[in-house]
């Protein structure tokens, strides 16, 4: 059973929720005829929590989920109702009758960081994790990086784990080969004959805090001023307290000159960008896994990347590191990358071992032993 529950409502593309649908098509396809993989999502309906199948199946006596001896629950999705379910005794019932409760942690970075996000979201995601400590059997990270931080922050606080078993896989980055979102819009065309123009720097994810946005806008205005002619492309959705900065980024008096903000774009949109760009910067302060380093190194892009364990453990050795949260500090490093680039001595990310979805699929399983 995999729980795709906020997937199920929202239909959304993005983050977590393609990873979830990327994993989900590839288990199906992996598994045996002996296991069924079935998608089901989290009710509370008529007084009680429960797992209903997605998928009809005229066969079933109900479409409610009654698990059985060596069931398996794979927790995908983050579920926030997880933690009314925990308390109801749902994850216990299900052990009882003989099936493994296995949660995927994406990250910790809202208890670990709550200055990046609103409020509420760090005491929820603690209370999350303290739900799924108490119900897993195992509890799957999408990096080693996550899994100590896991595990470290259960030692911090006295969190009893000697009953979870604690295991890492990595992430894919083939999502064209999954249901990945389709359409170029008319303008497509116009804006990839720019980008070909200059040297051009992408950064892809969410506009939100830790992210490093600003950062690495406030270091190209200092290049730019000097008179360094390159493109700078962000490609993500407006997240959460970033007001100022969203106005900043509509009325940039460089936008659609050598500045371009791409918001929600599809994946096809995105695969045209990569290609059409040099280098990708990383200046994220905290992932849990950083899935645009793998599709810039399919892409065969070039990175700058913010020294961050995690990232460290993506792509090694082939990216350009920076550490410092200043302009200048970025600035520099964009600078040496760049007279490295012209002389043919950047670090390519050639070497970079990224694995597909199919990969990552039989990963889970090998960890998982299904």
């Amino acid at each position: 059973m995999v729980d795709v529950t906020h997937m199920a409502k929202t239909n959304l593309n993005t983050g977590i929720q393609r990873v979830v649908r990327a994993l989900l098509k590839e288990l199906e396809v992996l598994t045996s005829d002996e296991i069924d993989v079935e998608p089901v999502v989290l009710l509370p309906a008529d007084g009680f929590w429960h797992f209903q199948y997605v998928e009809c199946n005229p066969n079933r006596k109900s479409n409610i989920v009654v698990p059985r001896e060596g069931d398996l629950f794979l927790g995908l999705d983050l579920n926030a109702q997880i933690i009314s379910a925990q308390k109801a005794g749902l994850f216990e019932d299900w052990k009882s009758r003989g099936a493994q409760i296995v949660i995927t942690v994406h990250d910790i970075l809202p208890i670990e960081h709550p200055e990046w996000w609103p409020e509420e979201v760090s005491v929820n995601h603690a209370q999350w994790l303290n739900s799924v400590l108490l119900c897993a059997d195992t509890i799957l990270s999408v990096s080693k990086a996550t899994q100590n931080a896991v595990v470290n922050w259960c030692e911090n606080n006295n969190i009893e784990k000697q009953h979870i078993k604690f295991r890492w896989f990595h992430l894919g980055a083939d999502f064209e080969a999954t249901n990945s979102s389709t359409g170029v819009p008319q303008e497509a065309e116009k804006l990839i004959k720019q980008l070909k123009k200059q040297v051009t720097f992408l950064s892809v994810g969410t506009i939100e805090p830790r992210k490093g946005h600003e950062q690495c806008l406030d270091a190209f205005e200092s290049l730019w001023e000097q008179g360094l002619e390159c493109n700078l492309v962000f490609v993500g959705k407006q997240g959460w307290l970033v007001d100022k900065l969203i106005k900043r980024l509509n009325t940039h008096p460089a936008l659609k000159k050598h500045f371009f903000w791409l918001d929600g774009i599809s994946d096809e949109y995105l695969s045209k960008v990569y290609a059409s760009s040099d280098c990708l910067i990383a200046a994220s302060n905290g992932e849990g896994f950083g899935i645009p380093l793998i599709e810039a190194a399919r892409h065969g892009l070039p990175i700058i990347a913010r020294d961050i364990p995690v990232f460290r453990e993506v792509v090694g050795n082939n990216a350009h590191y920076f550490s410092g949260q200043s302009a200048e500090d970025l600035a520099k490093s964009v600078t040496k990358w760049l007279d490295d680039f012209e002389h043919g001595n950047h670090i390519t990310s050639s070497g970079i071992k990224w694995q597909s979805w199919q990969e990552s699929a039989l990963q889970i399983q090998r960890v998982l032993r299904f």
